[in-house]
């Protein structure tokens, strides 16, 4: 197997986490695409643009980026600090009639986004301050460790009804 260069986006400082991946449910069975042309026709079979294949990752510019399967950026959020840790797609684990994106940062804040648009739906900050971790979630529970020694369980709860099943 040969690897080969097929996209670079430039960020704006060093990127520390590991990105997420989104792939639509439908096209879950998809995966084994090896050239640009293959991730091209992924997001083109997608039933609607915005939930085509994309990446999702934090850095140290403290922003969370979003890009689609080109390479593309599709959009971009400011969190108060650095992001280290990987964001957690929520998918259909949670009942949500849409992708949602859960990301940490090294202040302690864990945001909620929405992965269409990278819209902040809900923030809390954690007293222990400093995230490094990467955030799971279980049904509506996230799980997070932080600097002070402490892991944290928090519940998910999503207020906008249009955004459930």
């Amino acid at each position: 197997m040969i690897l080969f260069q097929v996209w670079c986006y430039q960020c704006d400082g060093p990127i520390f986490s590991s990105p997420s991946l989104y792939i639509p449910p439908r096209l879950e069975h998809s995966i084994g695409y090896n050239t640009q042309q293959d991730l091209t026709q992924l997001n083109q079979t997608s039933h609607r643009a915005r939930h085509s294949f994309c990446c999702v990752f934090g850095c140290h510019s403290s922003d969370v980026i979003c890009l689609s399967g080109e390479g593309k950026l599709l959009w971009q959020h400011k969190m108060a600090s650095q992001v280290y840790s990987s964001p957690f797609v929520i998918n259909d684990g949670f009942r949500c009639k849409r992708p949602l994106v859960v990301v940490c940062c090294t202040s302690g804040e864990v945001h909620v986004l929405d992965l269409d648009s990278g819209r902040l739906l809900g923030c809390s900050q954690l007293e222990g301050g400093q995230i490094f971790s990467s955030p799971v979630i279980w049904n509506n529970h996230l799980v997070v460790g932080c600097r002070d020694n402490n892991v944290y369980c928090l519940q998910l709860s999503l207020r906008y009804e249009h955004f459930m099943y």
